[in-house]
């Protein structure tokens, strides 16, 4: 009879108990209660590249750029022109009158380029400030998700090694960023 017992006894300690996973303790997990996840992870490369907003700037800077190339390569035609010029000129010219032609087109060639400079400078200006619009309202659809879901974290999907796909408010963040700055107005870069 003893050994009845003793088997029952082992039978009941190795059984999990009610309701519980096999190999896990019946003891209450930390947070069982509160399902909803406080963690949110967002893909900050899909919002940059698809968010209304951010096409918007891409292709109101892309027509800039189309410009300053154009006037820059138009500008560097006439530059070599006027350099061709200059030394066919060259023989023909005293000396002194090449060097005052010399340091003529050489401050065209240096105006230029501060004009260029100029122009380069106001299109990264343009953007910088175009992006931080985008920066601010994707800050602000953020902290209004967070407080609503009441998260506590938001991690950068690139910083994740893995991400289980219910975490990922991607999407979501992307529609509302969509619905508070669907454009970013940019304005005319003059050089």
């Amino acid at each position: 009879m003893v050994r009845w017992s003793w088997l029952f006894a082992l039978l009941l300690l190795a059984t999990p108990a009610a309701g519980a996973e096999p190999g896990v303790s019946a003891a209450p997990r930390i947070g069982a209660a509160d399902a909803s996840p406080v963690i949110a992870v967002v893909d900050f490369a899909a919002v940059r590249r698809d968010a209304s907003a951010a096409k918007a700037i891409a292709q109101k800077l892309e027509t800039f750029v189309s410009a300053y190339q154009s006037d820059v390569e138009r500008e560097e035609s006439a530059l070599r022109g006027a350099q061709e010029a200059l030394k066919r000129k060259q023989a023909a010219l005293p000396s002194e009158a090449y060097a005052v032609e010399r340091r003529s087109w050489e401050q065209a060639v240096a105006d230029a380029q501060r004009r260029f400079m100029r122009r380069r400078q106001a299109m990264d200006e343009a953007r910088a400030q175009a992006w931080q619009q985008v920066n601010e309202a994707l800050g602000t659809v953020i902290r209004g998700l967070a407080a609503e879901r009441n998260l506590q974290i938001v991690l950068r999907k690139d910083q994740a090694f893995w991400v289980a796909a219910e975490l990922d408010v991607t999407d979501e963040v992307l529609n509302r960023l969509n619905q508070i700055l669907p454009t970013v107005e940019i304005q005319a870069i003059e050089g």
